[in-house]
């Protein structure tokens, strides 16, 4: 996967809500945590800059949660092609890698 972001903040879930993408599939919001993982075909305007000058030549998008007791950050996956990730794929392997990513920051929090 060329194209991935992570963003970190610090597990207060009003945060997670207000930071996690709306699922296109559902048409709302994420109440009161976020799913493991959303796919998107359509960019999200706050996610954008961190693909710098790629985000233009994006097309679908995965956001994965990264959480331990409260979600504390968003792992985003971003591919060219805009039949990579769609709305009604699966997400056990996304939320699998979401739970090895978190694990792993989690580890990496916690010396630093």
């Amino acid at each position: 996967m060329p194209h991935v972001a992570l963003r970190l903040w610090n597990g207060d879930p009003a945060t997670a809500r207000a930071e996690f993408p709306a699922d296109e599939r559902r048409g709302e919001s994420f109440r009161p945590e976020p799913r493991a993982a959303v796919l998107l075909r359509a960019r999200d305007a706050r996610y954008a800059q961190l693909f710098g000058e790629s985000s233009d030549h994006l097309r679908s998008f995965a956001y994965i949660s990264l959480r331990s007791e409260q979600t504390f950050g968003l792992l985003v996956l971003a591919s060219e092609d805009a039949q990579r990730f769609y709305p009604e794929m699966g997400t056990l392997h996304l939320k699998r890698l979401g739970d090895l990513a978190s694990a792993m920051l989690q580890r990496h929090l916690a010396g630093a």
